[in-house]
């Protein structure tokens, strides 16, 4: 990339932040959960994990309850759970679109992944990012005393309450990006 390329590359990129700023400020970010969650959960999650809390030594079954023949890891598995509950009506969307991760954020001293963060990514466009306002933690998650279809409301709750405090974010143009 020369310096022309550079520079186009770098306005589009300005560009595409102030127009995710205009689609934010457009509507309320809200993510409602349907009050029948805790049913819904008994009836999906009734497998390999019915008994068990979502841990890393149980990423097997988890996976397996997801779907998943081989084991997947804690976010990918939350990530399912989060696409089902959207998918079944438990969890709606501000506007049609996906909750995925986002970003992770590190412990301050080992420099090591410490969370997941969320992002809502809105069909309409691809520049365009609604961030979680907070990660949620791998050390909360151990520590959740919930098993099975009980996990699964947790995670659920968990991560739409990290939009909260939804915030704006864009994606950048990809790499071979010609203006």
């Amino acid at each position: 990339m020369d310096a022309e390329e550079r520079q186009a590359y770098y306005a589009e990129n300005d560009r595409r932040r102030r127009r995710a700023k205009e689609l934010f400020d457009e509507h309320t970010w809200t993510f409602p959960i349907d009050d029948a969650i805790v049913a819904w959960a008994g009836r999906t999650f009734t497998g390999p994990a019915a008994e068990l809390p979502l841990r890393e030594e149980h990423r097997g079954p988890w996976s397996a309850e997801v779907g998943y023949a081989t084991a997947i890891g804690l976010t990918g598995v939350m990530g399912k759970i989060l696409d089902r509950a959207v998918a079944d009506g438990i969890v709606s969307l501000p506007e049609p679109g996906r909750i995925d991760s986002a970003y992770s954020t590190r412990h301050e001293y080992y420099e090591t992944t410490d969370g997941i963060g969320y992002g809502f990514y809105p069909a309409r466009t691809d520049e365009l990012i609604v961030y979680s306002g907070s990660a949620v933690k791998f050390e909360a998650i151990e520590r959740w005393p919930e098993v099975g279809p009980g996990a699964a409301v947790r995670v659920v709750r968990e991560v739409i309450a990290t939009f909260d405090s939804p915030r704006p974010g864009f994606q950048q143009a990809p790499s071979n990006w010609r203006g």
